[in-house]
């Protein structure tokens, strides 16, 4: 059975589709180039939620052979089983080399630098928008791995345009958020 869209209500299909074509479609092509330019060896991409599935779409896109990898928990709460399912579903429309990191991660260590290192990535690719209070940078080296942040310029809106554009779904939990304010809140920045 596939996956459901589940995007929230609020969000018309008219709509995201004339934000994509005004400003995403745009920021797609960059956050690609960044991705061809800088990701090399053995790629990941740390899959958590909309944005993360985004950042696989793009990475996807142009790298062969990545890894998404699946973090069961926030920090240190656990995810719920159901939403780990979806993920795993819908990044297999991606790739089907996917791992599940079932392990508690410390904010300070940072869950990126921490997958890298237990699998060898050489490259690990996050969904981080700077407006989530993320780093304030695309690309960072880290010894001998790069650390990418393709989408940190993308708003909320943008993730749902890129979504909606190209028919991914995204975990039921979406639906149930409170989006309303984070509607309010890209409406007056777009």
């Amino acid at each position: 059975m596939e996956p459901e869209l589940n995007y929230p209500k609020f969000y018309r299909g008219e709509y995201l589709e004339a934000v994509y074509i005004v400003k995403t479609r745009q920021k797609e092509e960059k956050a690609k180039e960044l991705i061809r330019e800088n990701a090399t060896g053995e790629v990941g991409v740390a899959v958590s939620g909309k944005d993360s599935l985004v950042v696989l779409s793009l990475t996807t896109a142009v790298k062969e052979g990545v890894v998404a990898v699946i973090s069961t928990y926030f920090i240190d709460r656990k995810i719920p089983t159901e939403t780990i399912e979806e993920l795993v579903k819908i990044a297999k429309k991606f790739t089907n080399n996917i791992i599940l990191y079932e392990e508690k991660w410390n904010v300070h260590a940072g869950l990126f630098k921490t997958i890298a290192k237990k699998y060898k990535f050489n490259t690990i690719i996050s969904g981080l928008r700077r407006k989530e209070n993320g780093p304030h940078w695309t690309v960072e080296r880290y010894n001998t791995m790069m650390l990418l942040n393709p989408i940190i310029h993308w708003t909320a809106t943008d993730i749902w345009a890129y979504l909606y554009h190209y028919r991914i779904p995204v975990p039921r939990v979406y639906r149930e958020a409170p989006f309303p304010w984070t509607r309010l809140q890209e409406l007056l920045a777009f």
